[in-house]
């Protein structure tokens, strides 16, 4: 008799034992009230201060509340009445709040995705913003219709869980907006949500836990956990669990496909609080539990049995893009023949059964047992449920029965069971098959052609960087770097948790080991850009190419676009500081991946660069500089860049690498909109306006000029709406530089146009006219021209110019007006005309993009130089508006008319009262608006109005 068990194909390294063992206990000598966790950095509050682990870290008169921030890098703690911002870091208190909030009693604090805003719930109901302006933090109470008890953030949505005894409803901050209200059968005590699985777990205190689904519109199942109040969950960010708390101290771990409680303990005397750990580095997880008593317990779960779904998914899906790349050396035909729609599925069907087989049989006792009963065969193998089916041919004993083959099935609740199944017999082979599920769960929509063109296009990409690569090394110029290239299909899942097919790209730089006395063409020690790396730049400068030849049809407007880009050292420590030129800004909080844990990181040109992991940011923030500056195939698109440092445990070149993945999303329905491209022409222009034509032409003027039109934010800052957004303002800067040019004679190439411009965009660019003007700035004129939003810091009510990537809630982040003109007037230079087409109110031009207060703020006049000029399109806490009968912002329109008509050959003085009157009637004519331009005069042109010009001589 043969027995064959297809399942020892493949070897699975799969712990599939239930564990959950304690690792570590501290004690403190007082009982833990609440607790708050990044990773490892683990903080508790007691009646007298606030813990790191058992370690006091701040002590205080009465009991802390405390939130520690989703980058890791800082604690929000609410302490003896005063707010206060922790270092993390640096173990010690960064800031603390002047504003004593005695009246106010503290329930709880929540954080959004990134920690920039912290929601402070009190025991009266109310919700409160916190306001963090350097070093003061303040609570702004937001206006709601209902009592709030408990509250959640949702990344996906970007909106707050709020419940209200009975009720669980969402609320956006941003607009105020508050979803129906939906009634559970008890009261709420804990709110969590599973951005992974888009749904919404809620503890009550009759001891249930209901899971909705992410819209909170249907109850998926409603679970008894225990008897009494839920006071804490947690999820485990990859399998199929969740660790909840209740009142009474006992913790219970719950499996989600079996909606079961398979873990009982009693851990601590009191409300459990729950934290999770998961440490991807060492590939662990741990759950950090207190619960009112001096105990913190810090439990292992990496154990627990996996999701068997997912890692038959993952793997089929790997041998899935195996499969449908074209070999080196394959023929397009016999590629062609190979690779088919029949081929691609016996392939997925035989490998999932492969997987699944090697899974089950880790669990099998191996010990099979048959059963005859009149015309029917029972065959049982435990642990898996007895199968029973109906003989065709009969069957003498059981004796002479023995298993041939076996296959097995995957559950949905993440079991095993009898699939197919061969029995030997004297009357011949017995055959058994269950329902014929083809197990589509794990099969994803897939598109055999598109994968065959993406695998041609690949082929073509690494065929083209083989040829690349040669030549450069016959020449000497690429020693001891390999450059790959990948390219694969996936479907995904988007925000919403819609599936969607995306195309991923990968382009990879890595050093190889060398010996010690050869120069190689990475990264030297301390070098970060990629003009320093003649791989870096050749794999950047390969990329844009042939990103342009080979997918630009698939980079239509609008599209979006996801570049994760990642910047490797070796273990090589940083001794003393590496100078760091401001090429990118300072960084305050940037939000990163360091080893695979999201970060806040802190960078700027005094402190240089003390870490790797700013090393290696900069390596990458170096590529998108480059993508953002000469990358105009990505013109139009939706790009996102999420930027990621890694260090090596190991000395080498080998461990520095460069790699940017490309996603292009939903490709195949933007193919699909390929055939209909010619509609694009079909939608009706803007038609232009009076002073868009008919530009008189000027002397030539000699200077270089700097013009920026910041026009779609919603498309960076996934929380606004398209109502954030600042019409025209592109056109208002197109407009402008054509003025510039035509009427005033500026070479086209001293004249730097940005469109949509981002926060690195706009500071290299303010960087490069620096350096004209180090250089060529003399006896010079220099102008900038903006148009888009601005803000003023709340505390210093300095105005702030606001790039398309910076959120309004971040004012900080982005372009100071007082240093840009600081910057400018340290040049060599002539006259330095700045004109500012936005509001510095907080109001924004049609909708704004943060809430300030809820009210405006008078922005101050910044400090001029002598020899400067600011027109700014509104005074005071005046909003500028648009125009659009005419389709520029009024200010920017009014401007250019009265220049277009005089020819610009007006004074100044005359000039601006003719557009302040202008702007001024328009406003309350079209709009019922108050708008007053504005103008400030350095001292050496006070008494020159009157006869200078606004630019030329």
């Amino acid at each position: 008799m043969r027995l064959v068990f297809t399942a020892l194909v493949f070897f699975i390294n799969v712990t599939i034992v239930f564990s959950q063992e304690k690792a570590l206990e501290y004690k403190i000598p007082t009982s833990i009230l609440n607790q708050s966790n990044n990773g490892y950095r683990i903080f508790f509050g007691a009646p007298k201060g606030v813990y790191y682990y058992n370690k006091l870290a701040v002590e205080t008169s009465t009991l802390p509340i405390i939130k520690v921030s989703p980058l890791g890098g800082e604690t929000f703690m609410i302490l003896d009445k005063k707010l206060a911002i922790y270092d993390n870091w640096n173990f010690l208190m960064a800031y603390e709040s002047r504003n004593n909030i005695k009246d106010i009693q503290v329930k709880r604090i929540i954080s959004n995705k990134y920690g920039d805003k912290y929601y402070v719930i009190s025991m009266d109901g109310s919700l409160y913003e916190t306001e963090i302006l350097k070093e003061n933090i303040k609570l702004i109470k937001k206006e709601l219709p209902h009592f709030v008890t408990d509250g959640e953030w949702n990344n996906n949505l970007e909106k707050l869980i709020l419940s209200d005894e009975y009720y669980i409803y969402y609320y956006n901050p941003s607009t105020g907006d508050v979803s129906e209200r939906v009634k559970l059968s008890s009261g709420i005590t804990s709110i969590k949500a599973d951005v992974k699985n888009f749904e919404v777990f809620v503890g009550l205190t009759n001891g249930q836990l209901v899971i909705y689904n992410q819209d909170l519109t249907k109850a998926k199942h409603i679970l008894q956990i225990t008897k009494s109040s839920i006071t804490g969950i947690e999820l485990d960010p990859l399998d199929h669990y969740a660790y909840i708390g209740d009142e009474d101290g006992f913790v219970y771990t719950l499996d989600l496909l079996k909606n079961k409680v398979i873990n009982t303990q009693e851990l601590h005397s009191g409300a459990v609080s729950i934290g999770l750990i998961d440490d991807l580095v060492n590939t662990k997880r741990y759950i950090v539990t207190s619960g009112n008593d001096s105990k913190i317990l810090i439990s292992e779960v990496t154990n627990l049995e996996p999701n068997f779904k997912r890692i038959v998914s993952q793997m089929v899906e790997e041998r899935k893009n195996q499969f449908v790349k074209q070999k080196n050396g394959e023929k397009a035909v016999d590629y062609d023949n190979r690779v088919t729609s029949l081929s691609v599925k016996n392939m997925v069907e035989k490998n999932t059964i492969l997987l699944v087989d090697s899974l089950a049989q880790l669990k099998s006792s191996n010990i099979y047992n048959f059963t005859i009963s009149n015309d029917s065969l029972s065959v049982s193998l435990k642990p898996f449920p007895t199968v029973k089916f109906k003989l065709l041919k009969p069957v003498d004993s059981k004796e002479e029965l023995s298993i041939q083959s076996i296959h097995f099935s995957l559950e949905k609740d993440n079991t095993f069971a009898l699939g197919d199944l061969e029995i030997n017999s004297k009357g011949g082979t017995i055959r058994y098959s269950a329902d014929q599920r083809k197990m589509g769960v794990f099969e994803q929509e897939f598109s055999l052609e598109m994968a065959k063109k993406i695998a041609s296009k690949e082929k073509e990409f690494k065929n083209s960087l083989s040829e690349l690569v040669n030549n450069l090394r016959s020449k000497g110029k690429l020693n001891d770097v390999e450059l790959t290239v990948e390219a694969n299909l996936k479907v995904e899942k988007d925000s919403l948790g819609q599936d969607e097919l995306n195309l991923h790209v990968v382009f990879l730089s890595q050093g190889i080991k060398a010996n010690i006395e050869k120069e190689t063409a990475d990264y030297k020690a301390g070098k970060y850009d990629i003009f320093e790396s003649v791989a870096a730049t050749t794999l950047v400068d390969f990329f844009v190419k042939s990103t342009t030849e080979k997918l630009g049809e698939y980079l239509l407007p609008n599209t979006k676009v996801t570049f994760n880009l990642t910047g490797s050292t070796d273990k090589s420590k940083i001794n003393n500081a590496l100078p760091y030129g401001n090429e990118y800004g300072p960084f305050k909080n940037f939000p990163y991946y360091f080893q695979g844990q999201l970060s806040g990181l802190n960078l700027n040109q005094e402190a240089g660069i003390t870490q790797n992991s700013q090393l290696g940011f900069l390596r990458t923030y170096s590529v998108r500089n480059f993508m953002e500056n000469s990358a105009d195939v990505f013109e139009g698109t939706r790009k996102k860049y999420v930027h990621f440092s890694e260090e090596s445990d190991q000395f080498g070149p080998e461990y520095r690498k460069i790699k940017i993945e490309m996603i292009i999303h939903k490709i195949i329905e933007l193919k699909k909109g390929l055939t209909d491209v010619n509609s694009l022409d079909k939608i009706k222009d803007k038609s232009l306006s009076d002073i868009d034509i008919n530009i008189p032409v000027g002397n030539k003027s000699d200077g270089y000029a700097l013009v920026i039109g910041n026009e779609d934010y919603s498309s960076f800052q996934p929380n606004l709406s398209a109502e954030s957004n600042v019409p025209y303002a592109i056109r208002d800067g197109e407009t402008f530089a054509n003025y510039l040019t035509q009427m005033f004679g500026f070479e086209k190439a001293n004249v730097e146009f940005l469109r949509n411009a981002t926060y690195g965009t706009m500071n290299q660019a303010i960087s490069r006219l620096e350096r004209l003007m180090d250089i060529d700035g003399k006896d010079k004129e220099i102008v900038i021209y903006y148009s888009g939003h601005g803000m003023p810091d709340e505390k210093t009510k300095e105005p702030f110019l606001i790039p398309i990537d910076i959120s309004g809630n971040n004012v900080n982040q982005g372009i100071s007006l007082k240093s840009l003109m600081s910057r400018l007037s340290a040049k060599p230079h002539g006259k330095i005309t700045l004109v500012i087409d936005a509001c510095f109110s907080g109001l924004g031009k049609v909708e704004p993009i943060a809430t300030v207060k809820g009210i405006s703020v008078t922005p101050v006049n910044p400090e001029l130089g002598s020899n400067m000029v600011l027109i700014s399109s509104s005074s005071g806490n005046e909003s500028s508006v648009i125009d659009d009968q005419n389709q520029h912002g009024l200010f920017t329109y009014h401007l250019l008319k009265r220049l277009q008509e005089s020819k610009g050959d007006i004074s100044l003085d005359t000039l601006f009262n003719l557009i302040r009157k202008d702007v001024a009637l328009n406003a309350i004519k079209k709009l019922n608006k108050i708008q007053t331009p504005s103008i400030l005069v350095g001292k050496e042109l006070e008494l020159k109005l009157k006869t200078i010009k606004l630019l030329g001589k």
